[in-house]
C-alpha cells in the first residue's frame, strides 16, 4: 500500500493572458511564460491480488484546485475595420474590450484499477482503467465594452456555472525485454513496448450561450457566443510506441512517440514525443 502527495510546478502559459490586436498587429501571449503552482493531488494505492505472474492493484485519487484562476483580457483596436461588400459603409474604427475569468474550483475524484501480467521473464502486458469524476461546478464570467456608432455599449455580464465533463480512461499495452543483465555496469535492461490509450467523455458538455454586441451599428448587432466543449462528446484514441532503458537497477529512462488515431475534434495533436526519467533513491529489501 502507498500514499502519495503530488505538488506540481510547471513552466507554462501565465494564468493572466492578454490578447491585443492593435491596428493590424496581433499580439498572441504565447511567449508569456512563467513557473506556476498547479493542482495538488492525493493518491492512495493498494495491491489487491498477486501471483507469480499476475498482479492487480487499485486506488483512489483526489485532485484539489490549488492553482490560480485564469484571468484573461481581449482588446481589439483598429482605425479601419473593413466590412464585407454590400455594407452601408466600407470601414469603421473598432474598439472592443473584454475581460473574463475561469475560476479554478473543480474537485476531481478518480478511482482506478490496474493489472500486470508477466507470462515469461521477457514478455509483459499491462492495463489501466480510470474514471475522472467531476464533483462540482466552476465559475465563468465575461464582461466588457464595445464602441458603436452611437457611443460605447457595456456588455451585460455573462456569469455562469460550468461543470467539467467526467472522463473514462482505458489504457492497454505490452512489450518485451530485449536485454536484461542485473550485473551490468551501466545498462541493466532494455524493453520495447506498444500501448493504446482511449479517453471518452461520460456526459454531455455544459455550454454557455449568449449574445455579445460586436458590430458597431445602432442598435448593436448581437453575435452568438458559445463557451464550452462545442464537440459535446469526444472519443480520443492514441497509439504509443516506445522503449524503456533500465540503468543500474535504480533508474529508468522511457521514451515514446504518441500518434493520434482519430480526426477532427478527437485529434488533440499531430504527434507527441515523451521523455521520462525516474530514479529510486531507496530500495525495499525482498
Amino acid at each position: 500500500m502507498s500514499v502519495e502527495v503530488r505538488i506540481p510546478f510547471a513552466r507554462e502559459l501565465i494564468s493572466e493572458p492578454s490578447l491585443r490586436v492593435n491596428q493590424n498587429v496581433d499580439n498572441l501571449p504565447l511567449d508569456d511564460i512563467a513557473t506556476e503552482f498547479g493542482n495538488v493531488s492525493l493518491i492512495s494505492k493498494l495491491k489487491v491480488y498477486e501471483t507469480g505472474t499476475f498482479l492487480i492493484s487499485g486506488g483512489l485519487a483526489l485532485r484539489i484546485p490549488t492553482a490560480d484562476n485564469v484571468n484573461y483580457s481581449i482588446r481589439l483596436l483598429r482605425d479601419m475595420f473593413l466590412l464585407p461588400p454590400g455594407a452601408p459603409f466600407s470601414f469603421f474604427p473598432l474598439n472592443v474590450n473584454y475581460r473574463g475569468t475561469l475560476e479554478n474550483e473543480t474537485y476531481n475524484l478518480s478511482p482506478f484499477a490496474a493489472a500486470l501480467w508477466t507470462p515469461s521473464d521477457r514478455l509483459f502486458a499491462q492495463g489501466f482503467l480510470k474514471f475522472d469524476l467531476t464533483l462540482n461546478e466552476f465559475g465563468f464570467s465575461l464582461r466588457g465594452t464595445v464602441n458603436t456608432l452611437a457611443g460605447p455599449v457595456t456588455i451585460n455580464d455573462i456569469v455562469a456555472e460550468l461543470k467539467q465533463q467526467s472522463l473514462m480512461r482505458l489504457n492497454a499495452g505490452g512489450g518485451s525485454w530485449l536485454y536484461r543483465n542485473p550485473c551490468g555496469c551501466f545498462l541493466t535492461g532494455l524493453a520495447a513496448l506498444i500501448e493504446v490509450h482511449y479517453t471518452t467523455t461520460l456526459e454531455d458538455a455544459d455550454i454557455i450561450r449568449g449574445d455579445v454586441p460586436l458590430f458597431l451599428s445602432q442598435p448593436p448587432l448581437p453575435v452568438d457566443l458559445e463557451v464550452g466543449n462545442r464537440a459535446n462528446r469526444n472519443d480520443i484514441v492514441n497509439l504509443t510506441l516506445g522503449s524503456t532503458a533500465e540503468i543500474r537497477k535504480s533508474t529508468t529512462l522511457a521514451t515514446g512517440f504518441v500518434i493520434p488515431l482519430r480526426e477532427a475534434s478527437d485529434k488533440p495533436f499531430d504527434l507527441e514525443f515523451n521523455l521520462q526519467l525516474n530514479h529510486r533513491f531507496f530500495k525495499t529489501p525482498r
